[in-house]
């Protein structure tokens, strides 16, 4: 059981032989008495130290002890302080008073002893419970108010953590919607194959390059719409991409489009790791026929325009060594003309 350490304890009573024999008894129990005669004593001795437990005497010179009591409980620096009230007032309405006035227990002249030391006991280990209470109702609001701020500051950093979250989200979501942008507009072909040659994606350029609709190679080889002729360089170029993982190689082949004509195409192939550690193929197509029709036309520009020079640098070659010649002859002609 919890007992307060050296309990202080004020008995108020104007009858000298009372306090003599209960302070006796008390201080044998190792109590730390006080004693007091008037209600004014015991009120400026209750002002100086506070008691743990008070014995007041109803039938007092200047003041009843209902009165103390009523002016202890409307103290607040006095309230919490039990009374227990000890007089020769024996009938019902005396205790209903007392008790109505504030008391915690009532100990009727003459008393015992043993039921003095008991009540006295009782109501120590009362104030003694509830001073523990106390201490613990404090140690657990403060740890309520360290656990509180400790879950305040969770919380602003979890709010924190999600509005970066949403803001990075929001960031992550813009840049695939520019880059889904970015490949659904571009003009040259992208393809995402497995290690297999398996197309995966196929950007919708395809159907401006070649014609068909992306779904349509999805999902098939790469090889299968190669002219054949292309397909073992192609598998070669896709085996050499995996064994040099940090390498751009290039090559070209021919696709056919849906109106049956071969195209040629300019390839870059480089692996590429996704999110979930996948290896993947990036082929990167780009249509070359117009640029190789474009420079076969100006090879066959140039091979005409040196056809014109050689034929300009013969008839040079012709009149000069043609001009002294005929210069003889039309001489000789003009001579014979004369004579």
């Amino acid at each position: 059981m919890t007992v307060l350490k050296s309990p202080n304890i004020l008995i108020v009573d104007d009858n000298l032989d009372n306090l003599k024999v209960l302070s006796g008894m008390l201080a044998a129990y190792d109590y730390k008495v006080r004693r007091a005669i008037t209600g004014a004593i015991a009120l400026r001795s209750i002002e100086a130290v506070l008691p743990h437990l008070i014995l007041l005497d109803i039938l007092l010179p200047d003041y009843s002890g209902y009165e103390i009591c009523q002016q202890l409980q409307q103290n607040p620096r006095t309230c919490a302080i039990p009374i227990i009230f000890i007089s020769a007032l024996n009938s019902t309405l005396d205790k209903v008073k007392a008790f109505a006035a504030g008391g915690v227990d009532y100990i009727t002249k003459p008393f015992e002893m043993a039921e003095v030391a008991a009540r006295v006991r009782n109501q120590l280990q009362v104030q003694a419970a509830k001073a523990e209470v106390e201490i613990l109702n404090a140690e657990l609001e403060s740890r309520v108010n360290q656990r509180t701020a400790q879950l305040t500051a969770a919380k602003v950093n979890l709010e924190q953590q999600v509005q970066e979250r949403l803001l990075a989200e929001a960031a992550l979501r813009q840049s695939e919607n520019r880059f889904r942008a970015l490949i659904e507009n571009i003009s040259d072909l992208i393809l995402l194959l497995d290690e297999q040659g398996i197309m995966h994606y196929v950007s919708p350029s395809l159907e401006r390059n070649l014609g068909y609709l992306p779904r349509v190679w999805t999902g098939q080889p790469l090889t299968q719409w190669l002219h054949a002729e292309d397909q073992s360089k192609a598998i070669q170029l896709l085996q050499e991409v995996l064994t040099q993982p940090h390498q751009t190689l290039s090559m070209e082949w021919r696709w056919q489009n849906i109106q049956g004509d071969w195209s040629v195409f300019e390839a870059l192939a480089q692996q590429f790791t996704d999110a979930t550690g996948l290896v993947r193929i990036v082929v990167h197509a780009r249509d070359m026929t117009e640029r190789l029709r474009v420079e076969a036309m100006q090879c066959a520009l140039e091979h005409e325009k040196e056809m014109s020079e050689l034929k300009l640098r013969f008839f040079s070659m012709a009149s000069h060594e043609f001009r002294t010649p005929l210069s003889v002859i039309l001489m000789a002609a003009q001579i014979l003309e004369k004579f």
